[in-house]
């Protein structure tokens, strides 16, 4: 079984999202997409919100570094 990255982000006690570093829906390697599931105590397991290729999470993410810069 691969092994990918998953990052765990939470600003309230009562859910948390997930950010993974593969596309769930197609192909579970590493690297190979973004998967952000959504986590709360009735659904520990996650509910998938968005589940895209590599190519599209490079274009997401460059979007976001322009609406709030780390600058």
């Amino acid at each position: 079984m691969p092994v990918t990255t998953i990052k765990r982000c939470q600003s309230n006690p009562n859910y948390w999202y997930t950010v993974e570093d593969c596309n769930v829906e197609v192909d579970d390697e590493p690297d190979s997409g973004l998967a952000i599931k959504y986590h709360d105590e009735r659904k520990k397991d996650g509910t998938i919100l968005l589940s895209i290729s590599k190519e599209d999470a490079l274009l997401i993410r460059d979007a976001i570094n322009q609406l709030y810069s780390p600058s």
